[in-house]
């Protein structure tokens, strides 16, 4: 199974892939599937453009001259949607349910872009991620790879603009690095990267006004938690064994931006490692309600602040507010 990529017939190339399943395909991509030595079949999706479609015809055409064993192989045609029973036997597990946008009537007639936020010189910056394979006026359907987001320092983040929907997609604390090293992060570091990931979130609202025709969807998802509709937004996708896999699914953007606003936690949330969003690790107790303050330290909060600096941390200690 073969992805055609390439915006210019002339730039167009195909790249084999290693999952022979439905799971790779892709409703605005063009493939060329092989079977046997003599028979290719061009799949395009419902929401292929025609250039993708045309170039994807033209290199299965050259790819049978190159390898068939005949001096006429057979290239058929095949659209989303209308499939024959001999071509879904040529995938791995045949017929199988993947995201598609079979029953979307939206167009799909723009290129994605993606922006990677991070801090430099104390500043809070972002950079768009260009697709060495652009082309003018002509819409790319999958411009970036999932190592575009991966292969990033993490934890990044990013905003992915997908036409209808704006992800936020949140990366992951590495526990080691590419030598091997242990890595440890400290509380300064999470609190950091807490402020950079409100200010991505409020990046990513202001960008979606920017259009007032249509406003897009929001959604927040994390590394290894991506959904299939997001998977699909690159052309091909695998797990990496060195991102956790209990991170929390997608979220509406707006719900994560509302407990960035919450200021009172019980005691047992404070005590979640890593703390909720927004709070400051090394003030965790000032989070408490005045009244679970009082019963757990049984001084006010005012108190609590007069004493010196180790009696606040051995009392914190002691309830695990550190």
């Amino acid at each position: 199974l073969f992805l055609y990529r390439g915006e210019l017939e002339k730039e167009g190339s195909l790249t084999e892939l290693s999952d022979i399943s439905c799971s790779s395909l892709r409703s605005r991509g063009s493939f060329v599937l092989k079977d046997g030595e003599n028979l290719f079949y061009v799949w395009y999706g419902c929401k292929s453009r025609a250039h993708t479609v045309a170039g994807a015809f033209s290199a299965a055409n050259k790819l049978a001259e190159r390898i068939s064993t005949n001096e006429k192989p057979t290239v058929l045609e095949v659209q989303e949607g209308s499939e024959s029973k001999e071509f879904w036997k040529c995938l791995d597990g045949g017929k199988l349910t993947y995201f598609n946008l079979l029953d979307d009537e939206r167009k799909y007639a723009k290129s994605l872009r993606l922006f990677n936020l991070y801090e430099e010189q104390k500043q809070f910056v972002y950079k768009e991620i260009e697709y060495n394979g652009r082309a003018p006026k002509v819409a790319a359907p999958y411009p970036f790879l999932q190592s575009d987001l991966y292969l990033a320092e993490q934890p990044a983040l990013f905003i992915l603009d997908a036409i209808y929907t704006v992800y936020v997609w949140k990366g992951w604390w590495p526990s080691h690095s590419p030598d091997g090293e242990v890595l440890a992060h400290t509380g300064s570091a999470e609190t950091d990267y807490v402020e950079r990931y409100k200010l991505t979130l409020q990046t990513a609202l202001a960008y979606s006004e920017l259009d007032t025709k249509e406003k897009p969807d929001m959604v927040v998802v994390h590394a290894g938690a991506e959904p299939p509709e997001f998977k699909s937004l690159f052309p091909w996708w695998r797990d990496w064994e060195e991102v956790p896999t209990d991170l929390p699914g997608p979220a509406p953007l707006d719900q994560e931006l509302k407990r960035f606003l919450q200021t009172e936690f019980t005691l047992k949330e404070l005590q979640a490692k890593p703390p909720p969003l927004g709070c400051d690790p090394l003030k965790l107790e000032q989070y408490l309600s005045s009244t679970e303050f009082m019963a757990i330290f049984n001084m006010t909060k005012k108190e609590f602040l007069n004493l010196q600096a180790w009696k606040q941390r051995k009392l914190k200690q002691a309830h695990d507010l550190f």
